[in-house]
């Protein structure tokens, strides 16, 4: 059912089949096979993300497995854009790609990087959430789904900018930490 130019509210099977095309179509451009009936899943948890990829990793045999694709329920409601939807679902198909590659704990490394680079991906996807929001909703509504917005910012003198919406251990020992692009010190600014 759509309810606006832009928006659409879908159903549980239709955002499954939109994921499951995902994964089929990037898998086949790189000739990998993916795991048959990957677990999908729709959770009414999730408030401060809208998408992540979950493996498991067992220290001791130095083995990792994926185990699902985890998205929001807000996703679905009609509350964000199309292509704001696409682009999440994009993103933690990336992740389960360069997963499948062999990168297991690369996050949004070099080769993560690459690979939204090729498919046209942003690296990060919540800062620019609101942008996507349905302002013409319910505005209560849209208070409750768009990302917080990021109160600090990593920056690095090679260009490198990272956003962060909590006090991490990276904000509070910030000199303990390199740019992962030039390998120089970073600085830590506070947005207001």
């Amino acid at each position: 059912m759509e309810i606006g130019k832009d928006f659409m509210v879908l159903n549980h099977k239709d955002f499954t089949f939109r994921v499951k095309l995902c994964i089929e179509l990037l898998f086949n451009k790189e000739n990998i096979e993916p795991i048959q009936n990957f677990p999908i899943e729709v959770s009414t948890r999730m408030t401060r993300t809208h998408g992540y990829f979950q493996y498991s990793r067992n220290k001791k045999q130095k083995t990792y497995k994926a185990l699902k694709l985890n998205f929001s329920h807000k996703l679905l409601n009609g509350s964000f854009k199309n292509d704001y939807v696409n682009e999440i679902i994009l993103h933690e198909v990336l992740h389960y790609l360069v997963f499948n590659l062999g990168y297991y704990e690369e996050k949004h490394g070099y080769i993560f990087q690459k690979y939204c680079k090729k498919y046209g991906c942003r690296l990060t996807t919540g800062s620019s959430s609101e942008e996507y929001s349905n302002k013409e909703g319910n505005e209560e509504q849209t208070k409750k789904v768009a990302c917080e917005p990021s109160k600090y910012t990593i920056n690095c003198s090679c260009g490198f900018k990272a956003n962060r919406t909590r006090t991490s251990k990276i904000i509070q020992n910030i000199k303990n930490y390199r740019c992962p692009t030039c390998k120089g010190s970073l600085s830590v600014t506070q947005n207001f």
